[in-house]
């Protein structure tokens, strides 16, 4: 199954990153520039998650998990 965690730097994001990870295809963002893990994913701007999905874009997304404050 392939799941995007948003927020994926944060508290709740980095622990279900770590325990979905060992079964599942993960697709991670950040609003943190300097992550090597995640994506960066601005939720607040529309060109950041324009850019997002356009590269998503032939992907297929089974679930999404937002965890972004």
């Amino acid at each position: 199954m392939n799941v995007i965690i948003t927020g994926a730097n944060g508290f709740v994001g980095r622990h279900l990153s770590d325990k979905l990870a060992r079964k599942h295809e993960l697709f991670l963002t950040s609003r943190s520039v300097n992550s090597d893990k995640a994506d960066y994913l601005d939720l607040s701007d529309i060109n950041s998650v324009k850019k997002y999905i356009n590269k998503m874009s032939n992907m297929k997304i089974d679930v999404l998990v937002h965890t972004a404050g």
